[in-house]
């Protein structure tokens, strides 16, 4: 999610604007977060086992705190994060002014998240635990997903953001494939989540269509950042876990994963 230019009034800076978006989600927490924590806790736990849970509800948080950490130090005002069956949002007040300030928010979930798969890989290395490899891999593949040029999903922020500094038309463009290219997927690859994906784009055309049309558009400099940086995160993303897949040689993933609950 995004934000609005709202200045807070104690911005910490270095490793404390780090812990204060790590501290972010608990300081906000609500009754029915709570609640909704509990639920989402409950179904990983079903689904993949506790300790595959544990880690994979810790990647989402950690990338989330990576939105958060990116609006806050734009000087914008966070409210936490969800977490839900589907996912974790990083909540902001408003509507970011500019489409550079979008894109930094949205591309620093993916960073982090980096960071975060690349810690886990090398502790798999150094203890040669095909298991986290296993787990490694599986967060490659939902950051990577994520990074589909589909809106709301981080890359489909950055897209928009991007055709919308090059024209209202071609941002239009890309509001509208997005959901046709999640519904393709759908029908190709039958998995739920992009179906999912679709509708909840399909839905938000007209909105964002009039919101990005406000914004501020980037420079070339700013799309050339957009571009590096998206592109390199999405390169180490596959590189990372083709990596790891190679480590495990010949053993099945899903079933590692599987024979750990």
């Amino acid at each position: 999610m995004e934000a609005s230019a709202v200045n807070s009034p104690h911005r910490a800076k270095g490793i404390w604007l780090v812990v204060d978006a790590l501290l972010d989600a608990p300081r906000h927490i609500t009754p029915l977060r709570f609640l909704l924590f509990c639920v989402t806790v409950v179904f990983f736990t079903y689904v993949l086992g506790w300790k595959t849970a544990t880690l994979i509800l810790a990647s989402l948080y950690f990338h989330e705190s990576g939105h958060l950490w990116a609006a806050k130090k734009l000087g914008i005002e966070t409210r936490g994060l969800l977490l839900t069956p589907i996912g974790a949002i990083g909540l902001v007040r408003d509507a970011s002014p500019t489409h550079f300030r979008e894109v930094f928010t949205a591309i620093m979930g993916p960073i982090w998240g980096l960071l975060g798969a690349a810690a886990m890989a090398t502790v798999s290395y150094l203890t040669r635990s095909q298991y986290l490899a296993c787990i490694t891999v599986f967060v490659c593949v939902i950051n990577v997903f994520n990074l589909l040029p589909v809106n709301p999903l981080d890359g489909g922020r950055i897209m928009k953001s991007f055709a919308y500094s090059c024209g209202k038309t071609m941002g239009l463009c890309v509001l509208i494939g997005g959901p046709i290219l999640a519904f393709i997927a759908y029908f190709l690859t039958h998995i739920p989540l992009f179906l999912l994906v679709g509708v909840f784009s399909l839905s938000e055309i007209r909105y964002e269509n009039r919101l990005q049309s406000l914004l501020q558009a980037m420079s070339a400099t700013e799309v050339g950042k957009t571009i590096a940086y998206s592109s390199l995160t999405l390169v180490a993303f596959i590189l990372l876990g083709y990596l790891m897949l190679i480590s495990l040689g010949d053993a099945n993933p899903v079933d590692i994963i599987i024979n750990a609950k």
